[in-house]
């Protein structure tokens, strides 16, 4: 970040995508169960938003050194709280901001869906905001996280005035409040939904979990899964597969799902490491927990899909249990063959509901000993 005058240019963050989200910022601007209007929001508005925030990752600064360990790492802190508050915090006349490239977001360039996205973050939470800075002189200030914004139809780009009060909610890290946001990763959902149940999953203590009613979950996210075995399959078997998927996810977190054994309308989370800790550092109670978490995740969702095959392919008891002992060996396998079947068929003029029973075991059979 450099300042000319009262102008403070952020500077462009090279080759990293994770940063820590601050919890304080998360409850206070992204509080979408008071605020349902992000969730509608296009999926520009949080791919900028994050953008902002991952820009303004190297100002970020702990309040204590107590979460740091090595002596650079503590000078260093010490060094950006106080660039952040003598040279920024302390003048209510600086003023952040950022160019960027409208191709960077959009490679249409379309102005309308950018100009949409820069206005809602402009009058989302507009307001007057008091705050003290850290000589003790409360300053007050106006806006939404984007306080002005420009244009050019002749470059396409496009020029953001950020607000200090809010700037300040993200670069300031609190004892332990933040979490860790890898944005390579969230970016691989492109749907808003899944994108703050995702923010909401990483703040559940892992390999604890949390348990939510299934209805609550519908309505927070408006979501219209007639039952709890649908929304599961629809909505939760998705983002965990894409979790799950060590390409896109090899160092951040996953979770596990399941109808609750007390409470049949209760579906339980547990998020856990996707590199897991090394087997010492976990006690004996959390491994047999996390395992007996991954194995009901296992039955429920092997239920569900054998009985949606049974249905769509009219299955007898016998041909059914076969699919059941493809499933319960490995769904995972399962699942991308049966993938594979729909892709064949498809090619042969032929739908799914055309392969029943014998014909349809017959058909699976082949496509698990194709090479």
């Amino acid at each position: 970040m450099k300042k000319t005058g009262n102008i403070i240019t952020i500077d462009n963050v090279q080759n990293q995508d994770n940063f820590e989200l601050s919890k304080i910022f998360r409850k206070e601007y992204l509080d979408f169960v008071q605020n349902p209007i992000l969730i509608e929001q296009s999926i520009l508005v949080t791919n900028l938003l994050f953008q902002i925030i991952l820009d303004l990752k190297d100002n970020m600064f702990h309040k204590t050194n107590d979460y740091l360990y090595s002596p650079e790492d503590k000078k260093n802190n010490q060094t950006k709280l106080a660039l952040w508050e003598n040279e920024f915090i302390d003048n209510d006349k600086n003023e952040i901001k950022k160019v960027y490239k409208t191709s960077f977001f959009l490679k249409n360039r379309n102005k309308k869906q950018m100009t949409n996205a820069l206005e809602f973050l402009k009058s989302y939470k507009n307001e007057p905001y008091t705050f003290t800075n850290s000589k003790g002189i409360k300053l007050t200030t106006s806006g939404g996280l984007i306080k002005d914004w420009y244009f050019s139809d002749k470059t396409g780009n496009f020029e953001i005035t950020i607000s200090l009060y809010w700037a300040n909610k993200i670069v300031t890290l609190e004892n332990e409040q933040w979490n860790n946001l890898k944005l390579e990763v969230l970016k691989e959902f492109t749907n808003n939904k899944q994108r703050f149940f995702i923010l909401w999953l990483m703040e559940v203590k892992k390999y604890k979990g949390t348990t939510k009613n299934y209805k609550d979950i519908l309505k927070v996210y408006n979501l219209n899964y007639p039952t709890i075995k649908e929304l599961m399959r629809g909505f939760l078997a998705p983002m965990k597969m894409k979790l799950d998927n060590k390409n896109i996810n090899e160092n951040w977190f996953s979770f596990n799902f399941f109808i609750d054994e007390k409470n049949s309308n209760n579906i339980r989370f547990v998020p856990y490491d996707i590199k897991p800790k090394k087997t010492e550092e976990l006690d004996l109670k959390t491994l047999e927990d996390l395992e007996k978490d991954k194995v009901k995740y296992l039955k429920n969702i092997c239920s569900y899909k054998l009985k949606y095959i049974k249905r769509r392919h009219s299955l007898s008891i016998v041909n059914a249990q076969i699919i059941k002992n493809y499933l319960e060996s490995n769904y995972d396998l399962f699942d991308l063959n049966y993938k594979l079947f729909l892709k064949v068929i498809k090619q042969e003029g032929k739908i799914a509901v055309d392969f029943e029973n014998d014909s349809f075991i017959l058909k699976m059979e082949i496509i698990y000993n194709l090479k």
